[in-house]
């Protein structure tokens, strides 16, 4: 499940993925939430038209991937992204359903580079 998961989450920040709206509108919860790097709350339906509103896409790195099964069909997701200098540590619940994963939340927060940890998981 773990590689499934980092596929999944790979996959949001691949510009490819991100113009798919058939493939976000899958994906993504019905449900879903964002609590983005500004601190904002966005939906389904406003992170779908951000993706696919954008001219270009941006790949970026995924480093300190780590998951854990909260119960029979919900993941929580935790790990860090690197692109063009900017540290973001990113959570993500995922809800399986009907054998299909669905992100279900997400958040962002930027780190600074003094406490960047490839390895910065939660306490278990």
């Amino acid at each position: 499940m773990k590689n499934k998961l980092y596929q999944l989450e790979q996959a949001f920040l691949n510009p490819s993925c991100q113009s798919n709206q058939d493939w976000l509108n899958r994906t993504i919860h019905d449900d879903f939430t964002e609590i983005g790097k500004s601190g904002k709350i966005y939906s389904k339906q406003e992170v779908i038209s951000a993706f696919t509103a954008q001219k270009n896409g941006k790949i970026t790195e995924i480093l300190g991937f780590d998951c854990r099964q909260i119960d029979l069909q919900t993941w929580l997701v935790h790990y860090q992204t690197r692109h063009s200098g900017l540290l973001v540590y990113r959570t993500s619940i995922w809800l399986e359903k009907e054998a299909r994963l669905q992100i279900y939340h997400h958040q962002a927060t930027p780190l600074s580079a003094s406490i960047f940890s490839p390895n910065l998981t939660p306490k278990k």
